[in-house]
């Protein structure tokens, strides 16, 4: 019969916006991982998107069209999924601060003892550190000013509630995202080596994605 459903092919490329929502974040998250995207994941694939999605086609010999095939999906998810289980991907949780974020458990394995406003998670070495602090005494523009005074190179972007910073001091690389609530600011702020961006880069990604604040208990 004419009406008939065609069964699908897993070897067509699909439009994104043929997908839906839920679908479209867990391919730009998987692209964090795999592909080289360094955005917002929002479900909204625009050319960052694509241009991750290309890069990850070439690099397991497809065509780089920037629209994944079903076949393609499913390669991207299950990989990514075996890296966040090497990273022991994990959900750090504060009611005390009052914040929530994801952070590589198997490389930041260390954590030192802290008070009601400070969290320190470290790897092995101690190079690689994220700290969370709370700090009631300053705006998030004087905290964004002393943290990019001295700093080269990186990302920056302030705006009323919330700021990110990138950057190199002595060396080191670092990531810090601030959020504002009423009264409280919060920092998360990671340093790791340069010689190791290709580590930790991705991760900075994922802490922009998931830092988030909580009601303080």
């Amino acid at each position: 019969p004419a009406n008939k459903p065609r069964p699908s092919d897993p070897t067509a490329p699909v439009a994104a916006e043929k997908r839906s929502l839920v679908l479209r974040r867990q391919i730009q998250e998987a692209l964090v991982y795999l592909g080289g995207y360094d955005s917002a994941i929002d479900g909204e694939f625009g050319a960052r998107t694509e241009a991750a999605i290309r890069r990850f086609q070439s690099e397991i010999g497809a065509e780089p069209t920037g629209e994944l095939t079903e076949e393609q999906v499913k390669r991207l998810l299950d990989a990514a999924a075996l890296h966040r289980e090497d990273l022991g991907m994990r959900t750090l949780t504060d009611d005390k601060i009052g914040f929530r974020l994801n952070y590589p458990g198997a490389l930041l394995s260390k954590e030192e003892s802290a008070d009601d406003g400070y969290r320190l998670l470290s790897d092995q070495s101690g190079r690689a550190r994220l700290q969370v602090v709370a700090i009631d005494s300053r705006d998030l523009r004087t905290i964004y000013d002393d943290l990019t005074r001295h700093a080269a190179d990186g990302y920056r972007h302030i705006d009323e509630s919330w700021f990110v910073a990138s950057g190199k001091v002595e060396g080191e690389m670092f990531y810090a995202i601030g959020r504002q609530s009423g009264k409280r600011s919060i920092v998360a702020h990671l340093t790791y080596p340069s010689a190791e961006r290709e580590r930790w880069d991705p991760f900075t990604v994922i802490l922009y994605n998931s830092f988030e604040l909580t009601a303080a208990s």
